[in-house]
């Protein structure tokens, strides 16, 4: 008799930003997903600060109300860190050692600026390294642990738990290559209030290898002046899309996908499409799921580009 392994479950998606906390709820649903659950609840001022947590039980009654009409009991989500906070490096180690986490940790200590103990740490190994196949090559991601616990204590005021602590820019990948065609490469745009995120999708693919580049943005200071607001962001957009061209070597990106609060700004997309030579469009992480009877497909619709993180979080399968 064939026994079929079930697929794990989907987490919680808890997209904790500095004025905000987004929160979506998805559900397996044939060969897709539904949506169960989406919201967005203002954060206490100074609740976060600088991308850490400074207030984690202000932090975790928002969530708390974000989460407050989901109808699962389920308590495993999938938080991010700012990839500022976080530091990528490839190192090179004896294959024998390169999937022992003791060892590679030993290893790490070599090439961080940190005390081992202070901070979390996480690894992939790659491959051999062509040269010496006696070396692997292994990705490390190394954040200092005050921004994983201050996300871990938060859920748990929350009365959930943290299954996942990821880089916010892999959960705008995940929730934008699910949008992308296979051959085309896609520059994804995250408006928030303290600064512009860029991400490229290459290929349709989550790769964690991909362009990733941060700059300030006060979003928030230009209230409802939506020329200014988009002056602004078409600036910080084509810096950072020149700097991904010009280190590609390319002419121009395939798609550009706006996300965040400032993305619904009149005629932004228009815009941005004359400016950066591609064709731009607000992003719509929830396109082609299904939506639950308990929630406003009009919120979806109007909020989307700001869930779009939260979205990619809550794609993300239980480990």
């Amino acid at each position: 008799m064939l026994r079929f392994k079930p697929r794990p479950p989907l987490l919680l998606g808890i997209d904790i930003g500095t004025t905000t906390v987004k929160f979506v709820e998805l559900s397996r649903c044939g060969g897709g997903c539904r949506v169960d659950a989406a919201a967005i609840e203002p954060l206490p001022a100074g609740a976060v600060a600088a991308g850490g947590i400074a207030d984690a039980e202000a932090v975790g009654e928002t969530i708390r109300r974000a989460a407050k009409h989901r109808r699962s009991r389920r308590k495993a989500a999938s938080v991010a860190v700012h990839s500022s906070v976080v530091m990528v490096k490839t190192v090179l180690i004896d294959s024998v050692l390169a999937r022992d986490a003791v060892a590679v940790a030993v290893e790490a200590e070599r090439h961080i600026p940190y005390a081992i103990d202070d901070v979390a740490l996480d690894f992939a190994a790659l491959g051999p390294f062509p040269d010496d196949p006696a070396l692997t090559q292994v990705r490390l991601a190394v954040c200092p642990k005050e921004y994983v616990d201050g996300r871990e204590a938060a859920l748990a005021f929350a009365g959930l738990r943290a299954a996942v602590v990821e880089l916010e820019t892999h959960a705008l990948q995940r929730a934008a290559a699910r949008l992308c065609a296979a051959d085309a490469t896609v520059g994804v745009f995250d408006i928030g209030a303290a600064k512009a995120t860029f991400v490229a999708v290459e290929g349709g693919a989550e790769n964690g290898d991909a362009f990733i580049r941060e700059e300030s943005f006060d979003g928030a200071s230009f209230g409802d002046d939506y020329a200014a607001l988009a002056d602004a962001a078409l600036d910080a957009m084509e810096r950072l899309c020149d700097g991904y061209l010009a280190l590609r070597d390319k002419a121009r990106m395939d798609r550009l996908l706006l996300a965040g609060a400032p993305a619904r700004a009149p005629n932004l997309a228009a815009l941005a499409s004359m400016r950066l030579g591609a064709p731009a469009s607000v992003a719509t992480p929830f396109a082609g799921l299904e939506v639950g009877k308990h929630v406003s497909a009009t919120m979806l619709e109007r909020d989307a580009p700001s869930l779009m993180g939260a979205c990619g979080l809550a794609l993300r399968v239980a480990p």
